[in-house]
């Protein structure tokens, strides 16, 4: 399944990270799904070429592996950019 990431306002109730990755089965789940959590607004959001850390969907259960180390680098991307890629 597709992988999104999506970056969130920081607020002051919540002091972990809040940005992260959604698994869906396309680009308008994944929103509402974004919506749906206690995060603040959504600033950003973009599609990943895989799924990566941290997952933030808490009803996710697929075992489909991360394979996206940086996110924050491919965010965007429909390809890994790196040689070699993180999915080697």
């Amino acid at each position: 399944m597709p992988a999104y990431w999506f970056e969130f306002e920081e607020t002051e109730i919540d002091e972990s990270i809040v940005d992260g990755c959604i698994v869906a089965k396309d680009w308008d789940t994944a929103l509402i799904l974004a919506e749906n959590l206690d995060r603040g607004d959504i600033i950003q959001q973009w599609w990943l070429p895989y799924p990566a850390h941290p997952i933030i969907d808490d009803d996710w259960t697929d075992n489909t592996p991360i394979r996206c180390y940086l996110p924050t680098k491919c965010k965007g991307k429909t390809a890994c950019p790196h040689d070699p890629a993180c999915s080697e």
